[in-house]
C-alpha cells in the first residue's frame, strides 16, 4: 500500500487504504503503470517514479486518474492546496485534483508513453 504523509491524511481514524481495493491487485496495477512510462514521474518528467497518484478515487485508470510520480512531486505538488481539492465530508474517497492539474498529468503521461514507443 502507498504510504501517505500524516500531514496529508489528517485524522488517523479514517481508513485511507480502503480506496485501493485488493492489495495484491493494486500492487500489480502500480507496477504496470510505472513500467508504462519507463519509471519516470508524470509531473516533473525528470525523476524516477516511486509512488502512484490518484487525481480522483473510485477506480485506477492509468493515464486518466492514476499516474506514476516521484515522492517530492507527490508530497509537495500533487497534494498542494493549489492543486488538491479536499472534500470535507468524505476526504478519503471524494478528494481530488483541480481539473487543470489532472490535464497536465494526462499530457505528460501521453508524452512519456510516446517517448517509450520511440525507444523500441
Amino acid at each position: 500500500m502507498p504510504k501517505i504523509s500524516r500531514v496529508l491524511r489528517g485524522s488517523s481514524n479514517l481508513n485511507w487504504n480502503s480506496r485501493y481495493g485488493n492489495p495484491n491487485k493494486y500492487k500489480k496495477l502500480c507496477a504496470i503503470a510505472h513500467k508504462s512510462v519507463n519509471g519516470i514521474c508524470c509531473y516533473c518528467i525528470s525523476r524516477p517514479s516511486q509512488e502512484m497518484h490518484h487525481t480522483s478515487y473510485g477506480c485506477h485508470r492509468q493515464g486518466i486518474n492514476f499516474f506514476p510520480v516521484c515522492l517530492p512531486c507527490h508530497l509537495f505538488v500533487c497534494h498542494h492546496p493549489n492543486n488538491w481539492i479536499e472534500d470535507k465530508k468524505n476526504p478519503v474517497k471524494k478528494s481530488r485534483n483541480q481539473p487543470e492539474f489532472t490535464e497536465k498529468l494526462k499530457q505528460n503521461y501521453l508524452q512519456l508513453k510516446e517517448a517509450k514507443k520511440k525507444l523500441k
